[in-house]
């Protein structure tokens, strides 16, 4: 029995040498795209964490 889930033919990739996209940034691998994409949201995170333990302290030294 093969079931065949998923079939490909004729796949290849084309790569652009050289070539920029508007202000002058080079076009990003998907991997680059998803580490990015992570790292911008560790970085949100940190910085919630940051303001709400900021707030909790100022709430502790006024009382």
């Amino acid at each position: 029995m093969t079931d065949t889930a998923i079939k490909v033919e004729n796949l290849s990739r084309k790569y652009r040498i050289g070539q920029y996209v508007g202000s002058g940034a080079q076009y990003k691998t998907l991997r680059e795209v998803i580490s990015s994409s992570v790292a911008s949201s560790f970085h949100r995170l940190q910085a919630a964490v940051r303001v709400s333990r900021d707030k909790k302290q100022e709430v502790e030294h006024d009382e």
